[in-house]
């Protein structure tokens, strides 16, 4: 565990404690998000889905999910699960937290 924390310290993490974490705000300004690829980002942290995020953005739900891919690729994660974990600073998975 004190692994993965100074491995998130010394890539800009917070140090995984959400009274720490940044905003969605200021990690999407950190990680140089932008235009149409900080639109998907916050809508992916306020929960919509891509059904929603194509309907909003006008795009066809296979574009969405590109964008979304290649989001998670710019960001290091895999899921949604993930960036929102990064976004908190955390990276615990909580079903395995006892």
């Amino acid at each position: 565990m004190n692994a993965i924390r100074q491995e998130d310290k010394s890539a800009g993490g917070t140090g995984g404690t959400p009274e720490t974490a940044e905003t969605p705000d200021a990690f999407a300004a950190r990680c140089g998000l932008a235009g149409e690829e900080r639109r998907i980002f916050d809508a992916v942290v306020r929960g919509s889905g891509n059904k929603d995020i194509a309907y909003d953005e006008k795009l066809s739900l296979s574009a969405v999910k590109r964008r979304i891919h290649v989001l998670y690729r710019k960001l290091g994660v895999a899921s949604r699960f993930e960036l929102m974990a990064k976004v908190r600073g955390t990276s615990q998975d909580p079903i395995k937290a006892d």
